[in-house]
């Protein structure tokens, strides 16, 4: 029992390595952003940039609490072009949301 592992998909490794090369590098990229920032901003225009980041984060977090569950219950009855449009809203929403920010 434990010694015949089956992966039901071929190339599992290969996609999960790729996956984490793609994490890292982002994680990479990001911290030097964040360096350079914080060196052309200083300290108190750093401090104003890591407040409007968290505050966007925490919004997001109850954003996303409150879609999933609304496109779940509201839209999903919904059929053909009243579904539609409906997403096609929630979408536009979500891009001014996240580029408002």
């Amino acid at each position: 029992m434990g010694s015949n592992i089956v992966f039901l998909h071929k190339g599992f490794f290969k996609k999960i390595t790729m996956v984490g090369a793609s994490f890292t590098a982002s994680s990479l990229i990001l911290f030097l952003f964040h360096i350079y920032l914080g060196r052309s901003l200083g300290p108190g225009g750093y401090g104003n940039f890591a407040y409007v980041i968290t505050v966007g984060n925490f919004l997001s977090i109850l954003y996303m609490v409150g879609l999933q569950p609304a496109i779940i219950n509201i839209i999903s009855p919904m059929t053909g072009e009243e579904r539609r449009a409906h997403l096609t809203t929630i979408l536009v929403l979500v891009l001014f949301f996240f580029i408002g920010l």
